[in-house]
């Protein structure tokens, strides 16, 4: 009884720490939407996750699908731009704690 108290109390703060996927999505489109038009484009994603990484993330992010990956998971209409609207719209946009918190990290949201 005890064991499943602690695993209940354990997961219970690990999905209190995970930021809101709304809020991350609005913030990084906050950060990487540099001429302030409303849509990401590629070119845009992918100069600000490659200037956010360290260098020893950037293979790791590429091998694991890397921005072609956000454009699949976060472009609804397929027309390589993102804008905040589509990517709430699509379920696997953000899906992740883990994505949100590397979010919440890189791009200090």
């Amino acid at each position: 009884m005890l064991k499943i108290i602690i695993f209940v109390v354990a997961l219970a703060s690990v999905q209190a720490s995970c930021p809101p996927r709304e809020d991350m999505i609005r913030c990084f489109y906050d950060k990487a939407d540099k001429n302030g038009d409303g849509i990401v484009t590629k070119h845009e994603l992918s100069k600000k996750v490659f200037s956010a990484l360290a260098w020893y993330e950037k293979v790791p992010f590429s091998i694991f699908g890397g921005v072609g990956r956000i454009m699949k998971d976060c472009d609804a209409n397929h027309d390589g731009k993102l804008t905040v609207e589509e990517s709430l719209n699509m379920k696997h946009c953000m899906d992740s704690c883990f994505k949100r918190r590397n979010t919440k990290e890189k791009f200090h949201c």
